[in-house]
């Protein structure tokens, strides 16, 4: 006769009948039989309470809202060595079967893929507890602290959530948005390649980067510009507009300090008046092509042209920039080179190099000619 209690696991034999007993005693067998059935559940509730949970030890051990597996089935000798068959525990030492991990892994068995990984975080190679519990906790994946900033903060300085403008991911809390805490093959333990991983949250921006000129920093990564955790910049710049812009574009920061005259509308505005920051359809990241953005300001200028019979080639071509400097410039009007205001003015090459620049200066240099004009002929 055999007694097993499917709740807590004990089992106990009564008694092996032998075929040949007689009748009498296999009846008083029975008998037997059926007073430990009513006998024995009290006997087990008895051996339950001889655990490690009891009113003097542990009385809180099993109450949080998420429990470990052995815990929740009151196995304690799964991880510790509590004793020589001693229920409760006499000797209460409270040694591990295994050492740190390989304890984990007995049980945890998929986590030793994560050991295989390029980059596996410390906790990991360490102690599985320094990040959860090994008991119980009121946090999902036995995390030893509620929200789940507090246990990553715990290792990691928290200058994240102090920044004026705070990611996403980080003001909620949750780490695990864009970072494997156990390893990955990607730096930083992401989730993904960089790219895809923004692309995650932004699918708004995705049509940015698909315009015909992307812009050189986001091909590589978009910390380039933008810090993924928090920034005293809006947008999560790591600096303010033009200074960001001027790490990589060094030539316009010191066309701009040793210039005379900026452009006003980078003074104002900053390079974003003008040019996209992640892609364009027009060359130079130009937010419009070059005709329409310039007299998008120059509304008097856009009149004039519009009103012309005759345009200068440039202006024909849409095309500013061929005398004018879009930047900072040391000639007036931002012209890219000196020529006089005044319409008489004593004639000199160097005194019309920017003409000179497109056009022929042999015609101003012969007396006479048939060829390169058609206003002179000769004396």
């Amino acid at each position: 006769l055999f007694y097993f209690n499917e709740m807590t696991g004990h089992s106990f034999t009564l008694i092996k009948i032998n075929k040949t007993v007689n009748t009498m005693l296999r009846k008083n067998l029975e008998l037997l039989f059926i007073l430990a059935i009513i006998t024995f559940p009290v006997l087990d509730f008895v051996l339950a309470q001889e655990s490690c949970v009891t009113s003097e030890c542990h009385q809180t051990m099993g109450k949080a809202q998420y429990l470990h597996g052995p815990i929740a089935a009151n196995e304690c000798r799964v991880c510790h060595v509590v004793g020589e068959n001693d229920n409760p525990p006499k000797n209460h030492d409270l040694s591990y079967n295994k050492e740190g991990r390989e304890l984990c892994l007995d049980c945890h068995e998929k986590l030793e893929q994560f050991l295989q990984d390029k980059n596996v975080h410390s906790p990991v190679e360490e102690e599985c507890i320094i990040c959860h519990d090994p008991h119980q906790s009121e946090a999902k994946f036995l995390l030893t602290e509620e929200k789940l900033t507090d246990v990553c903060f715990t290792c990691h300085e928290d200058n994240m959530t102090t920044q004026n403008y705070v990611h996403g991911p980080v003001a909620g809390g949750d780490c695990i948005v864009c970072h494997n805490p156990h390893a990955s093959e990607r730096e930083f333990l992401l989730a993904m390649d960089r790219v895809t991983l923004c692309f995650s949250c932004h699918e708004d921006k995705k049509e940015d980067f698909g315009l015909k000129y992307v812009h050189q920093p986001v091909k590589e990564s978009c910390e380039k510009c933008h810090t993924p955790h928090g920034s005293q910049y809006a947008f999560h710049l790591k600096d303010d507009r033009s200074s960001l812009c001027g790490e990589c574009h060094k030539e316009f920061v010191q066309q701009m300090n040793s210039s005379e005259s900026q452009h006003s509308a980078i003074v104002t505005n900053g390079c974003l008046g003008c040019h996209l920051p992640h892609s364009s359809n027009h060359s130079k990241g130009l937010r419009e092509n070059r005709k329409d953005l310039c007299l998008s300001c120059h509304e008097q200028m856009k009149q004039q042209i519009t009103s012309s019979q005759y345009l200068h080639g440039p202006v024909s071509e849409g095309d500013c920039s061929a005398c004018h400097d879009p930047h900072a410039t040391n000639y007036a009007k931002h012209l890219v080179e000196f020529f006089p205001d005044d319409f008489y003015f004593p004639y000199k090459i160097e005194n019309y190099a920017m003409c000179f620049g497109c056009h022929n200066k042999e015609v101003a240099t012969e007396e006479s000619t048939e060829t390169l004009t058609d206003f002179r002929n000769g004396d």
